[in-house]
Protein backbone atom coordinates (compact mmCIF):
# COMPACT_ATOMS: atom_id res chain seq x y z
CA UNK A 1 0.00 0.00 0.00
CA UNK A 2 2.73 1.87 0.47
CA UNK A 3 4.64 1.98 -2.76
CA UNK A 4 1.38 2.91 -4.22
CA UNK A 5 0.80 5.73 -2.40
CA UNK A 6 4.44 6.80 -3.40
CA UNK A 7 3.37 6.03 -6.71
CA UNK A 8 0.18 8.64 -6.81
CA UNK A 9 2.45 11.29 -6.40
CA UNK A 10 4.52 10.28 -9.20
CA UNK A 11 1.97 8.57 -11.89
CA UNK A 12 -1.87 8.81 -13.24
CA UNK A 13 -2.35 5.49 -12.57
CA UNK A 14 -1.45 1.84 -11.76
CA UNK A 15 -3.56 -1.25 -12.94
CA UNK A 16 -3.54 -4.14 -10.40
CA UNK A 17 -4.05 -7.09 -11.87
CA UNK A 18 -4.80 -10.38 -10.12
CA UNK A 19 -2.25 -13.36 -10.53
CA UNK A 20 -5.57 -15.99 -9.94
CA UNK A 21 -8.56 -14.56 -10.67
CA UNK A 22 -10.16 -16.71 -8.60
CA UNK A 23 -8.39 -16.16 -5.29
CA UNK A 24 -6.85 -12.70 -5.82
CA UNK A 25 -9.99 -10.59 -6.95
CA UNK A 26 -11.88 -11.27 -3.56
CA UNK A 27 -8.51 -10.16 -1.91
CA UNK A 28 -8.27 -6.86 -3.95
CA UNK A 29 -12.43 -6.49 -3.46
CA UNK A 30 -12.68 -6.86 -0.09
CA UNK A 31 -9.16 -5.73 1.52
CA UNK A 32 -6.88 -3.40 -0.98
CA UNK A 33 -9.78 -1.33 -2.88
CA UNK A 34 -11.44 -0.20 0.37
CA UNK A 35 -8.23 1.11 1.45
CA UNK A 36 -7.60 2.56 -1.42
CA UNK A 37 -10.37 4.58 -1.09
CA UNK A 38 -10.17 5.28 2.46
CA UNK A 39 -6.46 6.75 1.31
CA UNK A 40 -8.20 8.97 -1.27
CA UNK A 41 -5.76 6.58 -3.94
CA UNK A 42 -8.88 5.83 -5.86
CA UNK A 43 -12.55 6.93 -6.51
CA UNK A 44 -15.18 5.24 -7.60
CA UNK A 45 -16.90 6.60 -11.01
CA UNK A 46 -19.50 9.10 -11.19
CA UNK A 47 -22.66 7.39 -12.20
CA UNK A 48 -23.65 8.98 -15.78
CA UNK A 49 -19.59 9.61 -16.35
CA UNK A 50 -17.98 7.91 -19.25
CA UNK A 51 -14.49 8.15 -19.81
CA UNK A 52 -14.45 10.30 -23.26
CA UNK A 53 -16.54 12.91 -21.06
CA UNK A 54 -13.78 12.59 -18.45
CA UNK A 55 -11.17 13.67 -20.93
CA UNK A 56 -13.35 15.66 -22.45
CA UNK A 57 -13.02 13.98 -25.88
CA UNK A 58 -15.95 14.95 -28.40
CA UNK A 59 -18.30 12.22 -29.96
CA UNK A 60 -16.98 10.59 -32.94
CA UNK A 61 -18.97 10.50 -36.11
CA UNK A 62 -20.58 7.79 -37.57
CA UNK A 63 -18.95 5.73 -40.08
CA UNK A 64 -21.82 5.94 -42.09
CA UNK A 65 -21.95 10.24 -41.81
CA UNK A 66 -21.59 11.56 -45.31
CA UNK A 67 -19.02 14.04 -45.87
CA UNK A 68 -21.66 16.76 -46.42
CA UNK A 69 -23.07 15.92 -42.93
CA UNK A 70 -19.59 15.76 -41.49
CA UNK A 71 -18.59 18.76 -42.21
CA UNK A 72 -21.23 20.72 -41.12
CA UNK A 73 -21.40 18.65 -37.65
CA UNK A 74 -18.01 19.88 -37.62
CA UNK A 75 -18.80 23.53 -38.16
CA UNK A 76 -21.52 23.07 -35.75
CA UNK A 77 -18.66 22.31 -33.02
CA UNK A 78 -16.78 25.31 -33.71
Amino acid sequence: MDLLTELGGHVDGVRLRPLVLDEDLAVLSRLVLPELFARRLAARPLPGTTLRGSLGLPRPLSRFTTDGAAALVEEETR
